[in-house]
């Protein structure tokens, strides 16, 4: 065994593949592939921006941050995109930009610039999955930011409309499904497009097919979707007539990847080389918080940020484990590090975020004493697993599951029963 101790080659190759797509997938790893994203000729004009293709489309961006005028975002879009409509690199641009402005936090009134939003979209999306150089047949790249921003933006059923919002999920799946085949796309990469054709279920269930919702959950676990909580908290597919049967499938599945999964683990935790971990970080009230406070309980330290992608996509599952294993002694205790001008910033940022995202466990800021008691100071998020008896007993960097992450902890239980018996 190596001495960086938390990697996941020490777990499974499937795990390798799970955490690389979702969390270090990089776009840039198909530029081989990737269309140019030409400007437009400099010299035009159009009715609100000259200049390049990009720094109009920032142009119009800027303007609407500082507005949130909605139909003018629409219109200035529409009037760049019909410059040159068969430009399908910048048609994707324009769809990335508009569907990341698609949240609660806009002034997107479902009933008025939502429809309108909604209904530009989908004729996005219609122009994308008629280009072959962006509808997964042919430049990967491309096409799985496409995919992204369909898919982000689909989400937003109440926002745009359940049926601009199906059409959306359901452009988004047959990109996928494009790419699965395309012999361009590296095959082993495809458990990270099972999540766009769990969004293929979603969209049957806003259009009451629940026929085809059950069978798209059924392709997404077979092609490796992981994320067993997403399906059965899913506040669409819940409410469908076959949700029983994606509930089971859903089980089905969790059961087997965790048997395939728990012996690796077991061993990977057997050969962990511990370390020495400590805190004492400032806590609410002035209270300082050790690791002293967690007597005989087994303690998951989560080392994140908020600014760091898949340290956010972990927190749903940090959150479960939290509901799930505290009346059984396991505790969740997050340490972030953020980039702020101070520490009042920082923990100003830190309560947003708590709050904005409903983050159940305790949640502090870390300082550089941390960081430097990891060996090989891993990247972010790093989980730290400690026993009752306090000691590290593995700790691993990256994404992670909630499958994965609940096996481990399992196992710490069981070697602590076994330890007292």
């Amino acid at each position: 065994m190596g001495d960086h101790p938390f990697s996941l080659r020490l777990v499974h190759p499937l795990i390798i593949t799970i955490c690389f797509f979702v969390s270090c997938i990089s776009l840039n790893s198909f530029a081989s592939t990737q269309q140019g994203n030409s400007s437009v000729n400099p010299s035009v004009t159009g009715s609100f921006v000259t200049g390049s293709f990009d720094s109009r489309l920032k142009s119009i961006e800027k303007s609407f941050v500082e507005t949130q005028d909605w139909p003018r975002f629409i219109a200035e879009s529409q009037s760049l995109i019909a410059e040159q409509p068969d430009n399908s690199t910048q048609v994707v641009s324009v769809l990335e930009t508009i569907s990341q402005h698609v949240t609660p936090a806009s002034d997107l009134d479902p009933k008025e610039s939502g429809d309108a939003a909604g209904q530009f979209l989908t004729s996005l999306a219609d122009k994308i999955t008629g280009q072959s150089a962006v509808n997964g047949t042919g430049a990967t790249e491309t096409s799985f930011r496409a995919i992204i921003a369909l898919k982000n933006a689909g989400n937003r059923w109440e926002l745009i409309g359940e049926k601009s919002a199906a059409r959306l999920l359901l452009a988004s799946a047959t990109i996928a499904r494009n790419l699965a085949n395309n012999p361009a796309f590296p095959s082993q990469n495809r458990p990270g497009l099972a999540p766009y054709v769990l969004a293929e279920a979603r969209a049957h269930a806003l259009l009451g097919n629940s026929d085809g919702a059950a069978e798209s959950v059924r392709t997404a676990l077979e092609w490796g979707l992981v994320d067993f909580e997403q399906v059965i908290d899913d506040p669409v597919l819940c409410k469908t007539q076959q949700f029983e049967t994606i509930r089971q499938l859903a089980a089905d599945h969790r059961q087997q990847y965790c048997s395939k999964i728990r012996g690796p683990i077991r061993s990977a935790i057997a050969g962990f080389r511990p370390f020495n971990f400590d805190f004492s970080l400032a806590g609410r009230n002035a209270r300082r918080v050790s690791k002293t406070d967690f007597p005989s309980e087994v303690l998951v330290v989560d080392l994140w940020a908020t600014w760091c992608s898949p340290c956010r996509a972990s927190v749903p599952h940090l959150n479960r484990l939290h509901d799930e294993y505290s009346a059984r002694g396991v505790k969740v205790l997050g340490i972030a590090f953020e980039q702020g001008s101070s520490t009042s910033a920082n923990q100003t940022q830190l309560d947003k975020f708590v709050k904005q995202n409903q983050v159940r466990y305790m949640c502090l800021l870390g300082d550089d004493t941390i960081q430097g008691q990891i060996p090989g100071k891993g990247g972010m998020p790093t989980l730290v697993f400690i026993n009752r008896q306090g000691q590290v007993r593995f700790c691993t960097s990256g994404f992670h599951d909630y499958s994965q992450i609940s096996t481990i902890v399992e196992e710490l239980l069981v070697e602590n029963q076994d330890e007292q018996e």
